[in-house]
């Protein structure tokens, strides 16, 4: 479902007139979906991470090895964590996530400007969590809004790949006879 869940979010960029790249990689790295767009503003571009579950059970950002230790769990247990645990579990996602050194390199390559960090969401086992990860900088974006975006659109508006899915997610079988 997470490749569904990304290539509409890349739709709902494309409508928006972005250009966007998903799922870059280099070596162990990954990241979801980049998008630029450029006009008399100049560039705006977009590191968004997709993070969207149907049936949350358990919390997004692992655990350490030693945090797991210190709670004898394991890394992305549902098992409720201590403040400092998950202060810190959410400081290493959102390092690993958007401030890795060379992710920042390759997008400085692609394009030498700022760079948002963003994540989209759909439901969730633990509110704290997206809590503290706004508190890092990150935008949060509801994955249901978007959805409501891009149902309200008009057919020809769709660009990319997901234009199929957003036309199924519209579709509403008539009564026959």
């Amino acid at each position: 479902m997470a490749l569904l869940d990304e290539e509409l979010v890349q739709e709902w960029l494309n409508v928006q007139g972005y250009f966007t790249i998903r799922g870059v990689k280099r070596g162990k790295l990954e990241m979801d979906i980049l998008a630029l767009k450029v006009d008399s503003d100049g560039a705006r571009c977009r590191h968004i991470e997709v993070q969207v579950s149907h049936s949350p059970l358990s919390y997004i950002t692992p655990l350490s090895k030693a945090a797991q230790k210190r709670a004898g769990t394991s890394a992305r247990s549902a098992k409720k964590r201590s403040t400092k645990d998950l202060r810190e579990a959410v400081k290493r996602w959102c390092a690993l996530k958007f401030d890795d050194p060379d992710k920042r390199k390759l997008k400085k390559d692609l394009c030498d400007a700022e760079w948002t960090r963003e994540m989209v969401v759909h439901r969730r086992a633990f509110e704290r969590e997206i809590d503290m990860i706004r508190d890092r900088g990150v935008k949060v974006i509801e994955y249901g809004d978007i959805l409501r975006e891009l149902q309200k659109r008009s057919a020809h508006e769709f660009q990319a790949a997901g234009r199929d899915l957003v036309q199924f997610l519209r579709f509403k079988p008539t009564k026959r006879g």
